[in-house]
């Protein structure tokens, strides 16, 4: 598996539309998925998903209904990553959480493979609650790391 499909364009594609979410106040927490009208908010995951689908000019229902962390496998992000994510994601205040998801893409090489990348940070972080800033910090160090 290669983060991005080891293409990136992709990268910079989800990037930019994650950037937008940002800017258009579409990132919320508490809920995957959330749609006023015809105007998509989401958290991390389901923005992601949402730049996913948008970049590959999918539509939103052809995702799983199952495991939105199993959909991250689509362009080559395990669902451990993907869970992590999210756990940290929700676990900051909306002003850090915020630009969390561009921080995610960010760091993360194209064409890395991330399979096992996580494999010490959860005995560092046990409870990610007590100090979700250096968990963010740390999670990110761990996925900028990897080559």
């Amino acid at each position: 598996m290669k983060a991005f499909n080891n293409d990136p364009k992709l990268k910079a594609d989800l990037l930019r539309i994650v950037k937008e979410h940002r800017v258009n106040d579409q990132i919320i927490q508490g809920s995957y998925v959330k749609w006023c009208g015809s105007t998509f908010h989401g958290c991390a995951i389901g923005c992601t998903l949402n730049s996913y689908v948008l970049a590959q000019g999918l539509s939103f229902d052809s995702l799983s209904t199952n495991s939105p962390y199993h959909d991250y496998a689509k362009f080559g992000i395990p669902e451990d990553v993907a869970r992590a994510e999210e756990r940290i994601f929700e676990s900051l205040d909306m002003n850090h959480a915020n630009r969390f998801p561009e921080q995610f893409i960010e760091a993360i090489k194209t064409g890395v493979d991330l399979s096992n990348c996580l494999t010490n940070y959860d005995l560092m972080y046990p409870d990610i609650d007590d100090d979700p800033e250096g968990a963010r910090d740390l999670f990110l160090k761990t996925l900028k790391a990897v080559k």
